[in-house]
């Protein structure tokens, strides 16, 4: 298959409708926390896992609740008010397709999912529920599909979002994980790779995406990854 690598800045159009699927909570801030903050009115954000195994020295109740309120707060910190958590466990999307599925694709224009070479299985997990979805149910015929980056690194994006103007309202969505920002700092290192995005379009900070439409996601899955499930299940 053939993909344009050449990067493009992206904008979604007013009145379409997106949707930012979140393994964990905080997946969606530092991926793509610009992209919804700058089109807050356009996104609905579905988190899928209960990130209960994100802190070590609370129960589990306890990292629960943690997570669920530093999630609720970076989207409003954002703006978005269409939000829900599947309630998925912590490092088990692979293996939860029937409560992924009951995610409703219909409605979208965009759906933006982590990067399909992620290293973390729950955010490969995502690739792999997604194109069996597209295959299963109804969907827009013009459904695009942008992948963003977590836990990997796109090679050769092929959109940027210029986050300029909302970058600060991102980093603050990021302060919201107190949590997660005492393990690792991933506030330095996201503004880090966000303003190195966007040198090639002398942009100050730019979000990556891989845009495919869902043939192309298909194909992709078909011819290259289609043994990431049963490494997925080996992890």
């Amino acid at each position: 298959m053939t993909i344009n690598f050449t990067a493009k800045v992206f904008k979604i159009e007013e009145g379409k409708k997106a949707l930012c699927i979140a393994p964990h909570p905080d997946d969606e801030s530092i991926g793509m926390g610009g992209v919804l903050a700058k089109y807050k009115n356009n996104f609905d954000v579905i988190c899928l896992t209960d990130g209960a195994k994100g802190i070590k020295n609370l129960n589990v109740e306890e990292v629960v609740q943690t997570r669920k309120i530093e999630f609720e707060n970076a989207l409003k910190v954002a703006g978005i008010e269409n939000f829900k958590n599947l309630g998925i466990a912590d490092r088990e999307v692979c293996n939860s397709y029937d409560k992924f599925s009951e995610i409703e694709i219909e409605k979208y224009d965009y759906i933006f999912i982590p990067n399909l070479i992620d290293t973390h299985y729950d955010h490969r997990a995502c690739f792999i529920h997604l194109q069996k979805m597209l295959r299963e149910k109804k969907h827009k015929s013009n459904l695009k599909i942008l992948f963003y980056e977590v836990w990997g690194t796109l090679t050769s994006p092929n959109v940027l979002v210029n986050i300029t103007e909302v970058v600060q309202i991102k980093a603050e969505m990021i302060k919201c994980y107190k949590s997660q920002l005492e393990r690792k700092d991933y506030l330095g290192a996201t503004l880090g790779l966000n303003k190195y995005r966007g040198l090639t379009k002398n942009i100050e900070y730019s979000e990556a995406f891989w845009l495919l439409d869902c043939k192309e996601v298909l194909r992709l899955y078909d011819e290259f990854f289609s043994d990431i499930k049963e490494q997925a299940d080996n992890e």
